[in-house]
């Protein structure tokens, strides 16, 4: 019997219904909070709905998906729901078609996917919204707050009334709300771009991981659809590829061009992903030959990760874009490697 094709037990279906609901009712409210951090954020709808499949099933994840649309629709109307479609529903839903190709096959399509989400939910804004449509995108946001039951914003006032040490009114927190949108309008016009596309990357990334592991640890990954953290590596083309664009929108920022600096910040922030994925795949290799146990290696690695997202992004990306010219892997070797091969007939790999 194909292991692929077991069904879940009753028990972990209802426990998967559960969770899908709550995933469905909490992911509006996620994805406005994801994109107004200050980071780059992933798609934790996607990833979340990415689990829910591989552990409950392919009817659980449908009903959250469908009851997710729901929730969009009552919250933001017809708008948000097609953008949560578009960002969060289809991408992670068409994954695994792909689920016995190659690792780093899964991984360009699922980016292609998130990518293409990622146009899609711009393209229903700016229908929605027009040309301004950052602005007005935003400027619905205060409205749509106001909208949500009380009780839901309650335990943000107080928080906010015990950190500032006076009482704080719904009244006052709405008042701030609105003063901290319209002061993020002219930011998000120049980072909202890197926002979305940082954020899918993100989570095509850990969706492709997550499924492949999850599917490896029971025995029904197909060979080579699944390549641990320490695999990792960038090809040659693809970092020669970020750092001359790096270069040529960072030389745009010096003309004073209409959107350049946008499109800086843009691909500064897929460069940033990718040299930090390379980061963690180097540590990875290098933690190997210590004498710490697995569960040790990986609790390093997320921590190394997720302090170095929060407080060192940039010593993150360094550090990568190094690796990937300089390592054992990188641009330099695996030029080298080629030069052996042709010079004394190899045949390249």
């Amino acid at each position: 019997m194909n292991q692929e094709n077991v069904r879940p037990g009753a028990g972990r279906i209802v426990a998967g219904i559960a969770l899908g609901a709550l995933l469905a009712l909490v992911t509006p409210l996620l994805l406005l909070v994801e994109l107004l951090s200050p980071t780059a954020a992933v798609l934790l709808p996607s990833v979340g709905l990415v689990a829910l499949y591989r552990w409950s099933g392919r009817g659980t994840a449908l009903f959250s998906a469908l009851l997710t649309l729901l929730s969009s629709s009552w919250y933001g109307g017809t708008t948000l729901a097609l953008v949560t479609l578009a960002l969060s529903v289809l991408p992670p839903m068409i994954l695994p078609r792909w689920q016995d190709k190659p690792f780093f096959e899964q991984l360009r399509l699922s980016i292609a996917a998130f990518g293409i989400g990622v146009l899609a939910a711009v393209a229903v804004i700016y229908f929605n919204f027009g040309g301004n449509m950052i602005e007005r995108a935003l400027g619905q946001f205060p409205e749509m707050v106001r909208t949500l039951p009380q009780e839901y914003i309650a335990p943000v006032v107080e928080y906010m009334s015990s950190m500032l040490g006076r009482p704080v009114t719904m009244d006052a927190f709405y008042e701030l709300y609105d003063s901290v949108i319209a002061e993020l309008i002219p930011l998000y016009q120049r980072l909202m771009p890197q926002r979305l596309f940082t954020g899918a990357l993100i989570s095509a990334l850990l969706s492709v991981w997550l499924s492949n592991r999850m599917r490896a640890k029971r025995g029904q990954a197909a060979p080579g659809s699944y390549v641990p953290l320490r695999g990792w590596a960038l090809p040659a083309s693809t970092t020669t590829g970020l750092l001359l664009l790096l270069v040529v929108s960072w030389a745009l920022t010096l003309t004073n061009m209409s959107g350049g600096e946008t499109v800086y910040y843009a691909v500064y922030g897929i460069a940033s992903v990718a040299f930090s994925a390379q980061t963690l795949g180097s540590a990875a290799r290098r933690l190997c030959y210590t004498h710490l146990r697995p569960g040790g290696r990986r609790a390093l690695l997320l921590v190394i990760g997720f302090l170095g997202m929060l407080w060192l992004p940039d010593a993150l990306m360094i550090y990568g874009a190094a690796s990937a010219i300089f390592g054992s892997r990188g641009v330099l070797m695996q030029r080298r490697q080629n030069q052996n091969d042709g010079r004394f007939g190899g045949d390249g790999k």
